[in-house]
C-alpha cells in the first residue's frame, strides 16, 4: 500500500472487517481499539490489528474456528468518519490468536484502494468501553424473524458494511444484466472476500417478511463504479451486513442468500430504483453495547444522500401510487 494509506490506517481507532465462516457465509464486524497500537503497519503489505471483541461476535467465531479451511481471506474498510475519507484493503489473515481478552490478527494485503466517500455520515467519536451482552443469536436458520429491537437498529442505520464472497475460478452461471447505468458492474478482485461501506439517510435500508422469512433490501446509489460487491454477489449469491448503532453501541450482524435485481424487476419492488440487492436472512446475531465507541456530538448526514426509497408494498399500504413514490 502507498505511504499515505499506511499513515491513514495508523490514525484509525475503528476498522470494518469481514471474513467467511466454515459454511462459506460472509460475516462483518467493526473492530475498535483503545490506543495508538490498535493498527500497526508492519510493512507496505502487512497490518497487525489488536482489538477486544464481544463474546458471540460472528467474525471472532470465524477467525478462531478450528474447522475453517485455509487459506483464510479477509476484506477491510478503514473509514475516518470525521472527514469522510475511506480506504480498503484485502487478501489474507496469516495469524489470529486471543491473548487475555484481546484478539490479535495479522493481515497481508495485495489490494489497497481509496474509494468513493459520497455517502459517509460525519461523526465525532471516541473510545468508550461498554459492557456487551448477547440479545439474540440465531446464526443458522432456514427462516429468520427479527425482533423489534433488531428492526430498530436497521431503521436508524445511516452506515452499514456489506460483506461479499467470490469463489475463484468459478464461471458466472449467467451474465450480469446491464442497463444504461449499470456498466462495468463486475470488479475483478484478487481476494475471495469483499467489504464495502454503504451509506444513506436513516431508513435507506428496507425490510419485509414473506413466507416466514425476513428480507433486507439495499438500494444502489451512484458511487465509485467499481461494483465489487455486485460482481461478488453474481458469483456466489451470499452476503453479510453489520449494522452498527453509534448511539447505543449495539451491533446487528446478518448473513444470507443474496440476489442482485435490476431494472423493471427492481422497480416493481422499490419504485424509482433500478438496482437493488436483496438478502434473505439465514442468520443473525444482535449484541447489545458491542461497539466501544460513543458519539461526542450529533452526526451530520451526507448532503448527497438521496431521499428514502420505499418498497412498493409500503406505498400500497398508505395508498400512494408507485409512480409518484418519494415525490
Amino acid at each position: 500500500m502507498p505511504p499515505e494509506h499506511s499513515e491513514f490506517f495508523t490514525r484509525l481507532s475503528y476498522f470494518g472487517i469481514s471474513t467467511i465462516d466454515a459454511d462459506g457465509r460472509p460475516w462483518a464486524t467493526m473492530l475498535v481499539g483503545s490506543s495508538t497500537t490498535f493498527i500497526c503497519v508492519v510493512s507496505n503489505i502487512q497490518l497487525n490489528v489488536s482489538a477486544v471483541l464481544p463474546e458471540g461476535d460472528p467474525f471472532l467465531s470465524s477467525v478462531i474456528s478450528t474447522t475453517h479451511v485455509s487459506p483464510r481471506y479477509f476484506a477491510g474498510v478503514g473509514v475516518d468518519f470525521s472527514n469522510r475519507r475511506r480506504n480498503k484493503v484485502a487478501e489474507l489473515i496469516t495469524s489470529s490468536k486471543i491473548v487475555g481478552s484481546i484478539l490479535h490478527i495479522s493481515l497481508i494485503t495485495n489490494e489497497s484502494l481509496r474509494n468513493w466517500s459520497k455517502y459517509i455520515t460525519i461523526r465525532k467519536l471516541e473510545y468508550h468501553k461498554r459492557h456487551s451482552k448477547i440479545g439474540a443469536d440465531d446464526r443458522n436458520a432456514d427462516n429468520v424473524t427479527l425482533n423489534q429491537e433488531c428492526r430498530n437498529i436497521i431503521n436508524q442505520a445511516s452506515t452499514i458494511f456489506l460483506a461479499t464472497h467470490s469463489k475463484k475460478n468459478r464461471l458466472f452461471t449467467e451474465p450480469p444484466k446491464k442497463s444504461a447505468r449499470h456498466i462495468n458492474n463486475v470488479f475483478d478482485n484478487s481476494s475471495d472476500i469483499g467489504l464495502n461501506h454503504r451509506g444513506g439517510s436513516p431508513g435507506f435500508i428496507r425490510t419485509y417478511e414473506e413466507n416466514g422469512s425476513t428480507y433486507i433490501i439495499i438500494p444502489d446509489f451512484s458511487g465509485n463504479r467499481f461494483y465489487q460487491s455486485i460482481g461478488n454477489i453474481e458469483n456466489d449469491r451470499v452476503a453479510g451486513v453489520v449494522f452498527p448503532c453509534f448511539a447505543t453501541g449495539d451491533m446487528l450482524h446478518v448473513t444470507g442468500i443474496t440476489k442482485n435485481i435490476y431494472d423493471d424487476e427492481a422497480e416493481r419492488i422499490m419504485p424509482r430504483v433500478t438496482l437493488i440487492t436483496r438478502i434473505k436472512l439465514t442468520g443473525h446475531v444482535w449484541i447489545e453495547e458491542a461497539l466501544n465507541l460513543k458519539l461526542l456530538e450529533p452526526k451530520t448526514n451526507s448532503p448527497y444522500n438521496p431521499s428514502i426509497r420505499y418498497l412498493a408494498t409500503e406505498l400500497e399500504k398508505i395508498g400512494k401510487p408507485a409512480k409518484s413514490a418519494n415525490n
